[in-house]
């Protein structure tokens, strides 16, 4: 298990490296509407102007062209209806739903595993693995199929758990966590159809010790031969959001005066369990003519210029746990944009983190906290407009609107797990009925022979009582 301080929050955006979860050279897909699969490429062969799609299974007559009826199709999705009915069809095989707005493969990280997740393109009647660690039940993905029918197969891995994790350290000390999974399309056979997915969870800190053992490196057999793909993330543990006071999020326009509020909230609740706000800084924009930094909070405190903006006291609330700074929209005076780099220490149960006494003539004194701190910098941005102004040009930028989800920590419990827990319960269950019907027939059967023989006897007795 490795310790890390400082890490970073910008969440990389999810790319695809010549992904193709379409083939129709692998075991069960097949060319719709009689077309012909291209050996070579493994793509369908679709009649121009008639058919269209991965698996020319899309009708071009279907398609709907005027933009006003269009749905809100995401990653190239495109509109089509029959019978009267709009949906989104999903010409690129990487994405999937209903408006083609779930990757096949993600990657979310928490303090210590990669949690991945694969949805592979149906019909699929292969295997999903890690590589070189195929019949490790400790690395095994899980299947599980939801309410829509959707089949995905999930695993946890711990970056210490010997599930082939590879490790690289950047020279501006990021740290990357990454495993490659094989999407074997056959249970049988290895083919040129299969597929690698790369899944990595970058850390960026100041000092990091090394793992603890067990952390492998993955020996690709001829990764040229198959098709891959990538998606990566960066941990965050502590979300940060700018908000309006309400709680509503900050959408364009937005001016000087503004009531708004930073809001931080702690979503890795396994590892920490408190945290404190140490600093926050106001960077003007990038296309400034001169870069302008101001701390308005020091050791958990406003600092002198920060007392101009910021309204009432930091505000904790560790049922949480969240943070919630007030303050009024303000812009410099050679930019309209903002953003607020601010810096959050985290602490473990065996921790302590101290909330400063916060006074009007200091900027906060604090004891440490603890002897190896983690701080969290977090970052989001505002552009605020000039009443008397009106004439400028401020781009439309919209803060974080909502904070993501917690950050979980799935153990080995997994949904298939719990199917089978779900099927032992009802087996159990089952027997119960029986032996419960079992007792209520013994019953009724010992009562019919006592009635029996209460019965024989009775007759005995009449028949020794007549002359």
């Amino acid at each position: 298990m490795c310790w890390l301080t400082k890490l970073a929050v910008v969440l990389a955006v999810t790319t695809c490296v010549n992904a193709s979860y379409f083939d129709c050279r692998r075991n069960g897909i097949v060319c719709e509407n009689s077309t012909a699969c291209d050996d070579n490429t493994g793509n369908c062969t679709c009649d121009a102007g008639i058919n269209d799609g991965p698996n020319c299974g899309l009708a071009t007559d279907t398609i709907v062209l005027d933009q006003a009826m269009m749905l809100m199709c995401e990653n190239s999705g495109i509109t089509v209806e029959k019978s009267g009915v709009k949906s989104c069809y999903c010409l690129d095989p990487t994405y999937y739903g209903t408006l083609c707005e779930n990757r096949r493969a993600e990657v979310t990280c928490s303090g210590d595993s990669l949690n991945v997740t694969i949805v592979p393109y149906q019909p699929f009647m292969g295997l999903v693995f890690v590589k070189d660690n195929m019949t490790d039940t400790a690395c095994a993905f899980n299947e599980s199929t939801d309410g829509d029918g959707v089949v995905s197969y999930f695993a946890n891995l711990g970056v210490d758990s010997g599930c082939s994790i590879q490790t690289t350290m950047d020279s501006a000390n990021t740290t990357t966590y990454s495993v490659d999974v094989k999407l074997q399309a056959s249970s049988t056979f290895v083919t040129s159809g299969d597929m690698v997915v790369t899944a990595s969870c970058s850390y960026s800190n100041s000092s990091m010790t090394a793992v603890d053992g067990g952390v492998g490196t993955v020996s690709v057999d001829d990764p040229a031969n198959f098709t891959k793909d990538t998606t990566e993330t960066k941990y965050d543990p502590v979300q940060f959001a700018v908000l309006r006071r309400d709680g509503s999020a900050v959408t364009p326009p937005l001016f000087l005066g503004d009531k708004l509020m930073k809001r931080f909230e702690l979503a890795d609740k396994k590892l920490y369990d408190s945290f404190v706000l140490e600093t926050c800084t106001a960077v003007n924009g990038p296309n400034a003519p001169v870069r302008i930094r101001e701390i308005t909070i020091q050791n958990g405190c406003p600092t002198t210029i920060g007392r101009s903006i910021i309204e009432g006291d930091i505000m904790y609330d560790m049922s949480i746990p969240r943070i919630m700074v007030n303050f009024t929209a303000f812009r410099f005076s050679n930019s309209p944009i903002v953003s607020f780099e601010c810096s959050v220490r985290v602490c473990r149960p065996t921790e302590t983190c101290i909330q400063p006494t916060c006074t009007a003539n200091n900027i906060g004194r604090r004891r440490r906290s603890a002897e190896n701190p983690e701080e969290f910098n977090v970052v989001d941005t505002i552009a605020v407009r000039d009443p008397y102004n009106p004439e400028e040009f401020v781009p439309d930028i919209y803060p974080s609107s909502e904070l993501r989800p917690e950050i979980h920590h799935p153990d080995h419990n997994t949904d298939h797990e719990h199917q089978v827990e779900s099927q032992l319960c009802a087996q159990s269950n089952g027997i119960l009925i029986v032996v419960i019907i079992l007792v209520v027939a013994v019953v009724l059967l010992l009562l019919a022979t006592t009635c029996l023989t209460v019965k024989v006897l009775k007759s005995r007795s009449q028949v020794k009582a007549m002359p």
